[in-house]
């Protein structure tokens, strides 16, 4: 005999539970096939067939047969699907473990070339130590699961400026920009930038609430840019080279345009050396220049924010 015909109807089916009880469980269920499911209950109990209900709920008579059957056995709790098992891990606890060793470890240990770990290395680590083949994304989800992210660190100089140094230029320059402009100068910010490529300074693996700074050696390319940013505008002018020569030119510019100019610089040798104080000091006072402390590039404005 079918499953059909051997589900009770109405009043019979689930005895335990009113159908005003059963309405009001179905409204406050969030859609779903829980919901779904309790539709069908209610269904039932005002013993609609099964072919209808079906027909009512969208779903094929033997899958509404299934629902039916199994609320009438296991009750309400029923009308929610167990917690899958999924796919079983690719690694076992130990073999884990190992590459946790592996990943607290910089990458060039493991005989890579890269400063620092992707899915990519992760996968052919694995792949190397116990010869089982995985996906880019199967590797993320053994490191996230090993307390991993992708970050990418700020490297940030051993000998920065203390707080305390860095709070009272701060506190001094808002002085100095106060006299600028009572005299009429446009305040600008200057510094130049360089292609550059670090391999410790990349988007990569790192242990999440670790410290997210390195320390980086870049590598200088060809193209060269210098930029000053102040009274709403920012000037970018490209050069063949850093040289003092080419800041000046940058700085004369900005004096043609504003007549008169406060600068906040930083201590770049070509903004601190003979040539640039020379032409400074030839201006008759119409170019004033200040040095931020040394090594703290998030107090130029030129600088990205880092938070």
């Amino acid at each position: 005999m079918p499953r059909a015909a051997r589900i009770k109807k109405g009043e019979e089916y689930l005895p335990d539970v009113p159908l005003p009880v059963l309405e009001a469980m179905y409204k406050r269920e969030r859609p779903g096939k829980s919901r779904d499911r309790l539709q069908v209950a209610v269904l039932r109990k005002r013993s609609v067939k099964i072919e209808a209900i079906a027909e009512i709920v969208g779903r094929h008579s033997g899958t509404v047969s299934r629902w039916l059957h199994r609320m009438e056995c296991e009750g309400l709790e029923g009308r929610h699907d167990g917690k899958s098992p999924g796919r079983p891990r690719k690694l076992d606890p130990e073999q884990e473990r190992t590459i946790e060793e592996d990943l607290d470890k910089p990458p060039s240990e493991s005989g890579f070339v890269r400063g620092s770990w992707n899915s990519k290395m992760v996968a052919r680590r694995i792949l190397e130590r116990f010869g089982i083949t995985c996906g880019r994304r199967t590797a993320l989800r053994v490191a996230h699961r090993l307390g991993f992210s992708v970050r990418k660190p700020w490297s940030i100089p051993y000998n920065s400026a203390t707080p305390e140094e860095q709070a009272e230029f701060i506190e001094k320059m808002r002085g100095t920009i106060t006299r600028w402009k009572e005299e009429g100068r446009t305040v600008l910010a200057i510094d130049a930038a360089t292609l550059r490529d670090s391999p410790t300074s990349r988007r990569g693996l790192r242990r999440r609430g670790g410290k997210d700074t390195v320390r980086t050696n870049h590598s200088k390319k060809a193209i060269h840019l210098i930029g000053a940013l102040g009274d709403g505008a920012l000037d970018l002018q490209f050069h063949e080279d850093l040289k003092a020569g080419s800041h000046v030119d940058l700085v004369e510019y900005a004096r043609r345009r504003h007549m008169k100019i406060g600068i906040i610089a930083d201590n770049a040798g070509a903004l601190t050396g003979k040539t640039m104080r020379d032409y400074v000091s030839g201006t008759n006072g119409d170019v004033e220049m200040v040095h931020i402390p040394p090594h703290t590039p998030q107090l130029n404005h030129m600088e990205p924010h880092r938070d």
